[in-house]
């Protein structure tokens, strides 16, 4: 509807109103339909001061529109300049951001290389005193291993240890599985290590450990390096086992067990060690990492005699209390020659479960299961 439309209509009603109040119609009803009237906007003269005032009015809101449009159209300019220079803000931006990129990945990798580059050299620098034994022996040194067993390494890459006891004035390189001199158990490729195995080829040890008034006049204590580390280790008990399975109804107890066991399966391993003790110093958990250590013995053929130590800071002396003797569990035979019943008779075999790592994740972490030794193992 244009303007004309518009004040047209405002005059009909005007004049449809005064006619009423004029003929006495003013409650005339609304539903009658109001007399229509032509007005004639090319003539000189208004009848009516009221459509002047009415176009007065149309004007305004003629100047009221114009400037709200020009009022939207000042926004929308706005708008539009606004978005223009996000634009080139954001072109500017992502140029600069990529530009910026580059330059911290090119400075990301020169810190990698040169952290790398600083670890070999601190590498190199720790252990430059291994390169004389290096070469003088023509082989390469494990990194970290102590200067002290390196001529020790390079005359025998078959040496994994070395042990003192002082009690006996004897100390030695200790190698692996080796027959006739001291040796140590390797543990199985795809397990951990958490006790170290030991056999000496001497009876002299025996004296000192065969009995808690024999423990209370020793030492108490064994030193043993596995090359990278000096340990203490703490005497907590021994005990007599067989080696033929007819000494014990076909059983031989699986002490030899260097690998990490399962938390059910180390419990019981630490008892069935208590059982056997012929005396003990001290309290000792399957947290703890031990040292075992098995000599010949002249008490019955076929037997062995057998030290458990503990890993400690302390220095500490104990006091080793006896066991009773019909506590201590001994093998089958062993009943048989004193003529007694065995107490232990209806115990069943035990054989170590042990946690065995299956392979590596993406983390970094060590995915394992539990695997079940057998008497097979051990043969």
């Amino acid at each position: 509807m244009d303007e004309k439309d518009e004040i047209g209509k405002l005059l009909e009603e005007y004049q449809m109103q005064k006619t009423r109040r004029e003929n006495g119609e003013d409650n005339a009803s609304p539903d009658l339909e109001p007399p229509k009237r032509n007005i004639d906007f090319a003539a000189d003269k208004v009848e009516e001061q009221e459509p002047a005032q009415s176009n007065e009015k149309a004007e305004k809101n003629s100047e009221k529109q114009q400037k709200e449009t020009d009022k939207i159209m000042s926004k929308k300019k706005r708008e539009e300049n606004k978005n223009t220079f996000l634009i080139i803000f954001n072109t500017v931006k992502t140029k600069l951001m990529t530009k910026n990129t580059a330059i911290f990945l090119v400075a990301l990798v020169l810190i990698i290389i040169a952290a790398f580059g600083i670890k070999y050299a601190a590498d190199q620098n720790k252990n430059a005193y291994l390169k004389p034994y290096e070469n003088e022996y023509n082989i390469d040194f494990p990194d970290g291993m102590l200067k002290e067993y390196c001529d020790y390494y390079g005359e025998n890459q078959n040496t994994a240890g070395y042990i003192k006891i002082k009690d006996i004035d004897f100390e030695s390189p200790v190698y692996i599985e080796a027959t006739g001199e001291p040796s140590v158990k390797r543990c199985m490729s795809e397990c951990t290590l958490q006790n170290y195995i030991i056999s000496l080829d001497t009876k002299e040890l025996e004296k000192h450990y065969n009995s808690a008034s024999a423990y209370n006049d020793s030492q108490g204590y064994i030193e043993y390096s596995n090359l990278f580390e000096n340990y203490r280790f703490s005497v907590v008990g021994a005990f007599y086992t067989n080696t033929d399975p007819d000494d014990d109804n076909g059983y031989v107890f699986p002490y030899k067990t260097p690998e990490t066991m399962t938390e059910k399966s180390a419990s019981t391993f630490v008892t069935d060690l208590q059982t056997r003790f012929l005396y003990y110093t001290q309290n000792f958990s399957r947290k703890d990492k031990l040292l075992i250590i098995t000599c010949p013995t002249d008490l019955r053929e076929g037997f062995e005699f057998v030290l458990v130590c503990k890993m400690t800071d302390s220095n500490k002396e104990w006091e080793a209390k006896e066991v009773d003797e019909s506590r201590i569990h001994y093998p089958q035979v062993v009943y048989d020659d004193k003529g007694i019943e065995n107490p232990y008779r209806l115990a069943t075999g035990w054989y170590p479960e042990v946690v065995v790592n299956i392979y590596t994740d993406d983390n970094g972490e060590s995915v394992t299961e539990a695997r079940q030794l057998t008497e097979l193992d051990y043969m």
